[in-house]
């Protein structure tokens, strides 16, 4: 009923916050939770990772490169990633906040995760749908995050859905990173 999952998935948006400002990502680590397919981990190389620095895991995995492993019970060590992306993989957490203390303990001081969340209004399907924009914000405050963007779409779904997908940069525990037109309503 809720359907979510589109063949529209675009990911490139999450790469292109990592590099604000413009910086060299090259020998900075990448991890990319639930990529499904090869093509994300591309992009990612594309966008100036070097390949030996891009990680990625989901629940299953039919390419070598994408270690089977849940973003809730993530076996990396503390503070080993730079840089962390989920793009439209976190409304499948079933706890959320798990997720968000998972990335905070992997990513080193000033990391930056940039992510998606899709809430549906009067969702049903899956439990993490049900968390907006504001629950997701304060939840990456309580944990040592600060937001440095976040881009809101609002749409109905092809079930009929008013949908909204919430597109953020966070950093852990980085206050002092300006971004150079940094506006607000």
């Amino acid at each position: 009923d809720d359907k979510i999952i589109t063949t529209s998935r675009r990911f490139d948006i999450y790469y292109q916050f990592l590099k604000i400002p413009q910086r060299n990502l090259i020998d900075e680590k990448l991890l990319i939770v639930g990529p499904r397919n090869r093509a994300e981990l591309l992009t990612a190389w594309l966008h100036g990772f070097k390949w030996r620095n891009i990680y990625a895991i989901d629940l299953f995995s039919t390419n070598k490169k994408i270690i089977v492993m849940n973003m809730e019970e993530m076996t990396w060590k503390d503070n080993y990633f730079d840089n962390v992306v989920m793009s439209m993989t976190l409304s499948y957490a079933n706890n959320i906040e798990n997720v968000i203390k998972e990335v905070n303990r992997i990513l080193k001081q000033g990391g930056r995760f940039s992510f998606s969340q899709t809430t549906v209004l009067n969702g049903k399907k899956w439990h993490s749908s049900k968390a907006n924009g504001k629950k997701i914000h304060n939840l990456l405050s309580k944990h040592g995050f600060t937001v440095k963007m976040l881009f809101s779409e609002h749409k109905v779904n092809s079930s009929n859905k008013k949908q909204t997908i919430h597109s953020f940069l966070a950093m852990k525990n980085e206050k002092n990173l300006n971004i150079f037109d940094d506006f607000k309503l």
